[in-house]
């Protein structure tokens, strides 16, 4: 059995449990992966154009992914649903530009914590758009988990500027992104939409970075390189755990990316880790913790 066999294998799980199950890891691995990306784009130097790090990122991205395009072959690729794949394009090529522009003018751990609106507008979406039923249970979860970052956010004592605006305004686009991508999934293979949104993204950025290109040097370069990878790897494994999951209950898992936020940040940025970014995230654990049980053991 060949890699690509076995990873395809591990994948699909048959179980609903085990579904349950591989998608809160698949979640876990995104969170990861998402913190990884954005910690190198915090070490890329200021005077970096943000349009430069979407344009590179998606170029290397492209690379490392090209591997399971030229697997999959051609045929894979064709799609009945290119209006949709248009969608998520300018959806994701807006919401990637802002939440690289966010990272960089703010803290690790203050921008993953803003990103958190994002459960609230992906899970009042998959009511709008797939009219999924969400308890009130879920919804309290939800809010709890959107208290804890609250918590570490301390909204009236910091003071708001216009990357805090930019990162709620990645956070709707995102959402969007994801609520399109869902959709997709019923139809096309993983690889399908990462091709789509990845080919696309790059070539509308290669435009646009022609008014503020500047040429990286070698380091600028391998940092964007690891970018790309951590970049096109945790944008599979959000829309693999989509097509195991529906994206209410993936949502809140998307707090856990705060806990990792705090750590790298602390470890590698120097950014101060008190009392209150302590207590709220355990109460992230807490929501995603009792949210994973609800949705393990439903009330009969």
């Amino acid at each position: 059995m060949s890699f690509f066999t076995k990873f395809t294998y591990l994948l699909n799980p048959q179980r609903d449990s085990s579904k349950v199950a591989l998608s809160i890891c698949l979640m876990i691995l995104w969170a990861l992966s998402f913190t990884t990306a954005m910690s190198f784009v915090k070490i890329v130097h200021g005077e970096i154009h943000s349009l430069m790090i979407l344009f590179l990122r998606c170029f290397f991205g492209f690379l490392f992914f090209s591997p399971f395009v030229v697997k999959g072959g051609i045929s894979n690729l064709r799609t009945k649903r290119p209006f949709l794949h248009g969608i998520r394009v300018i959806l994701t090529c807006t919401g990637m530009f802002c939440t690289y522009y966010a990272y960089r003018h703010l803290p690790l751990a203050t921008a993953s914590a803003i990103g958190f609106t994002s459960p609230l507008f992906t899970t009042i979406f998959s009511f709008l758009f797939f009219k999924e039923h969400i308890s009130y249970k879920k919804w309290m979860v939800i809010f709890a988990g959107y208290l804890g970052v609250l918590i570490i956010l301390r909204p009236f004592s910091l003071h708001l500027d216009n990357a805090m605006y930019v990162a709620l305004l990645a956070n709707a686009v995102a959402s969007g992104a994801i609520i399109v991508a869902k959709r997709l999934s019923s139809t096309e293979s993983t690889v399908t939409i990462l091709f789509y949104t990845n080919i696309a993204t790059f070539l509308l950025s290669s435009f646009a970075v022609l008014w503020v290109w500047q040429t990286p040097d070698i380091r600028e370069i391998l940092i964007l390189a690891c970018v790309g990878l951590a970049g096109i790897l945790s944008q599979f494994f959000y829309i693999k755990a989509l097509q195991l999951g529906k994206p209410s209950f993936l949502a809140p898992f998307e707090y856990t990316r705060l806990l990792f936020a705090i750590v790298v940040g602390t470890l590698f940025f120097q950014e101060s880790l008190d009392q209150w970014s302590l207590m709220g995230a355990f109460v992230i654990i807490f929501a995603t913790f009792f949210l994973s049980r609800m949705e393990m053991h439903p009330e009969k």
